[in-house]
């Protein structure tokens, strides 16, 4: 029994390794300047395609930069499918915050003063809580952090007059900064050459 809790407690250990390396936090990022942009360019619809997009980009380029330097971890068969599904799940949320913010956004906006003046600040708000279900399912507290900060853009963009898409594109700075610190920050500390990580 003893030896089945360690190797738990190992797997658990090397799961949380899998967010280490920063690169999750470049792809959100970019993912958010992505959908900034193509809001600011009047095709908001469009910015649904990039999360379901960028999760096996991230799931390719973790393979490549971060394998080489921690090695590789095999996974029990029913962690693995955990984990499937989860990227499933995480790409849902991610389309559905988005396309959520762009309907209320797009339909909303006829209705009272109140509501009319709190929309422009829900799209970055709704994204704010996907990211906050990120960071609660995978165990990633930074994320957390990125989904309050999503949600000061949007309040304060909505008091300000500012167009949603302004919005994700600073949460977009933010989060792509953070992740490229974090990056940098884990390829200093596990060089690929460092016989120690690649053991």
């Amino acid at each position: 029994m003893g030896a089945t809790l360690d190797m738990e407690g190992l797997e658990r250990r090397a799961y949380q390794t899998l967010w280490e390396d920063g690169l999750i936090d470049v792809i959100s990022g970019v993912g958010l300047l992505a959908m900034g942009t193509a809001w600011i360019m009047h095709e908001a619809a469009l910015g649904a395609i990039f999360p379901a997009i960028l999760v096996p980009v991230w799931s390719s380029a973790h393979r490549r930069l971060s394998a080489p330097r921690v090695g590789v971890v095999e996974f029990a068969p029913e962690r693995r499918g955990r984990e499937r599904k989860k990227q499933l799940v995480l790409a849902l949320i991610g389309v559905l915050c988005l396309a959520l913010g762009v309907a209320v956004y797009s339909f909303g906006r006829p209705t009272g003063e109140v509501f009319r003046a709190i929309v422009p600040g829900l799209p970055a708000a709704l994204l704010g809580l996907g990211a906050g279900l990120v960071g609660a399912m995978c165990g990633i507290r930074r994320f957390l952090l990125y989904a309050a900060a999503m949600v000061v853009i949007g309040a304060l963009g909505a008091g300000l007059g500012v167009r949603p898409g302004w919005h994700l594109l600073s949460g977009g700075v933010i989060v792509t900064v953070s992740g490229i610190a974090v990056l940098v920050s884990y390829l200093h500390r596990y060089p690929v050459d460092d016989p120690e990580a690649s053991a």
